[in-house]
């Protein structure tokens, strides 16, 4: 039902293109978007079934036992609440993204905004440049960018939500620019800030760039470089 279902909004898709370039109606859209939710739902695992309530009633244990046994101030209250929605947001953020659903790119901007008040609150200003500079507008590039491949994917009648895999060299270029990426940052941490442990820190950085990168493009490698990150 759901290959059925994806090849209906293909050919929706298809059809309105060989007439002129011609746009989707609202019913046509809304019909898509409620598959799309149906598609999701059959693709959640069994882990994900129990992985979400104990994900979320940990972080409610969070909100609730810190405040009771740790004297905390009323920034201390906001920076706990905006850090475990963080968490939230970024991990199911994640989950949705790995589905290939662009919803999850959504929460993963959500997410990152609220770090960002958390780090400025705190002041740690290294955090605040590289996400408000970096990584926010990457995963808002991926966002639009998702959407501009849907439809060139759909026309072709291929699955819209597809994931690609890295050619050898696209894969070799990928590790040039982590590892070009790990040199210049590490260089700036070491020479230019002093920071202990600076090569730990270049190479998450890089990582997180760069699986930022590959994920504008869908690439299934994307995650290792998360996961070296």
């Amino acid at each position: 039902g759901e290959h059925k279902n994806e090849r209906t909004n293909a050919g929706l898709i298809r059809s309105t293109s060989a007439h002129g370039g011609m746009t989707l109606s609202g019913k046509a859209v809304r019909k898509i978007q409620t598959q799309s939710l149906e598609q999701l739902m059959h693709r959640t695992g069994i882990f994900e079934f129990f992985w979400y309530p104990i994900f979320i009633v940990l972080g409610l244990l969070c909100l609730t036992l810190i405040p009771i046994f740790t004297k905390m101030t009323s920034i201390d209250v906001l920076l706990l609440v905006f850090s475990v929605l963080s968490l939230w947001l970024g991990m199911t953020g994640n989950n949705f993204v790995a589905k290939g659903y662009r919803f999850g790119l959504i929460l993963t901007c959500i997410n990152m905004v609220l770090y960002v008040v958390v780090s400025a609150i705190q002041k740690v200003w290294g955090e605040v440049i590289i996400n408000t500079f970096v990584y926010l507008p990457l995963a808002i590039y991926s966002f639009f960018k998702w959407k501009q491949d849907a439809l060139k994917k759909a026309e072709k009648g291929a699955r819209m939500d597809d994931v690609e895999k890295m050619t050898g060299k696209e894969l070799l270029l990928y590790i040039l620019l982590l590892l070009g990426l790990t040199a210049g940052v590490w260089a700036v941490l070491n020479f230019g800030l002093s920071q202990a442990f600076a090569i730990f820190n270049a190479v998450s950085i890089a990582g997180c760039i760069v699986g930022d990168i590959a994920r504008t493009k869908r690439y299934i490698e994307t995650w290792f470089f998360y996961m070296l990150c």
